[in-house]
């Protein structure tokens, strides 16, 4: 008699990525006539040597659409089970993105949704993609980062102006066996609330960092993190 095959635990694998940049781009030399700084200080400091920006009739759905098909196209498909995209800039209070840029891919039937966590966004999205293929939710899904986080800067300030940018990136996860090429292995996520107002963006308002701050914070956090990814996945 045959011996039943051990059960391989299902895994959200990658299967198509693309990604959409807005053509205009602002050089370190553009920055520095204006708010008093130089290329050398820019990239020392962050390693950006310059950034796209889109325009005012962009949106970020318009981003995260062109993402999406290159994604679609990688994977050599149309179609996509549900639709996550992370973004701290939409379009709108309300209603979500998300539904806008599935209708634009013809996926108007599909489970579509905002993630809002900022820099974290891209990894809780695809952790919540892993959780609905894993569940059985979905065979296929659609994970989008996408902002436009220029037109909540100051464009006096030179502690965030040279850091942020606008684009978006997509990736099409599907079901797989844990282990194969492109599988996604375990998430790390945690949060610490007691530091929201390093990184702030109020209604109407500015964005606003004490980069200093959040620098030392990040590093301790995501080397944590890190070596805990490690360790789990062996």
């Amino acid at each position: 008699m045959r011996r039943p095959e051990p059960h391989r635990p299902s895994s959200a694998v990658v299967c198509g990525i693309g990604a959409a940049l807005p053509p205009r781009t602002v050089s370190n030399a553009d920055l520095a006539a204006e708010l008093g700084t130089d290329d050398a200080w820019i990239r020392t400091r962050t390693g950006i040597a310059h950034r796209h920006i889109a325009g005012t009739d962009a949106t970020t759905e318009d981003l995260a659409a062109r993402a999406a098909v290159h994604a679609l196209e990688s994977a050599d498909t149309r179609e996509a089970g549900a639709l996550v995209l992370a973004t701290a800039t939409p379009d709108h209070q309300l209603p979500a993105t998300a539904p806008a840029v599935a209708a634009r891919l013809g996926l108007t039937a599909i489970p579509a949704f905002d993630v809002a966590a900022a820099c974290t966004g891209f990894l809780y999205a695809l952790a919540t993609a892993a959780g609905f293929i894993a569940g059985g939710t979905a065979d296929t899904v659609l994970v989008i980062g996408a902002d436009r986080i220029s037109h909540l800067l100051d464009p006096g300030d030179r502690t965030t102006r040279p850091i942020f940018g606008d684009g978006a990136g997509a990736v099409l996860l599907r079901r797989g066996s844990t282990g194969e090429p492109g599988a996604l292995g375990p998430f790390v996520l945690g949060s610490d609330g007691t530091h929201h107002g390093l990184l702030k963006a109020p209604h109407g308002g500015h964005l606003r960092m004490d980069g200093p701050a959040l620098f030392r914070h990040a590093v301790d956090r995501m080397r944590s993190a890190s070596q805990d990814a490690v360790q789990a996945a062996g």
